[in-house]
């Protein structure tokens, strides 16, 4: 595991945990099939499409479905149907219960567009993903940093460590790290 040199948790309670990026170097390569596949990341060298605010974007995970019950994980990974709001709307929203709450540039956050949960216990680390076409891979543009409890039933938007961000870590980290697996 590699994890971001100024990652510190959540210190103090004036910001989520910001640097709260990591990658996992496996043991073998990939097998890609139909249900293993390659992702892009937001703003790479393929794909330069900048997310705006308004964006449909899904987020998946394998969190509680329901808020208090941490045994009541989904026996298959749930979806949902979120859309991109401003950074300023996120943090307003959050400064109802949390006055002293701001949230940094490298971190974006979504609201779903159905009322269900959102991203709830459980879904730390998971994937925020912009699929605009289905024959179009798909391209991680967040990963699931906080969320309210009870899971996004009091308005508050879950918050994401904006992936393009990071970019320049993650190249980084690969041209230090990565050596083609055995196996």
């Amino acid at each position: 595991m590699i994890v971001h040199e100024k990652y510190e948790g959540a210190k103090t309670l004036k910001t989520l945990a910001c640097y709260d990026i990591g990658l996992i170097q496996l043991g073998k390569q990939l097998d890609f099939d139909k249900r293993v596949q390659p992702i892009l990341m937001a703003k790479s060298k393929t794909w330069s499409y900048e997310i705006k605010l308004g964006d449909n974007v899904i987020l998946s995970g394998w969190g509680s479905i329901s808020y208090g019950a941490l045994s009541d994980h989904p026996d298959i990974m749930r979806t949902v149907n979120a859309t991109i709001i401003s950074n300023n709307e996120c943090e307003n929203a959050i400064k109802k219960i949390w006055p002293q709450f701001r949230i940094s540039e490298m971190q974006i956050c979504t609201t779903p567009l159905d009322g269900s949960l959102g991203a709830c216990i459980g879904d730390i680390g998971g994937p925020l993903i912009y699929h605009e076409k289905v024959d179009v891979i798909p391209v991680l543009v967040g990963i699931s940093n906080w969320n309210s409890e009870p899971c996004n039933k009091n308005g508050l938007p879950p918050v994401y460590t904006k992936v393009e961000y990071f970019l320049g870590w993650v190249e980084q980290k690969l041209k230090e790290n990565c050596s083609r697996p055995s196996g």
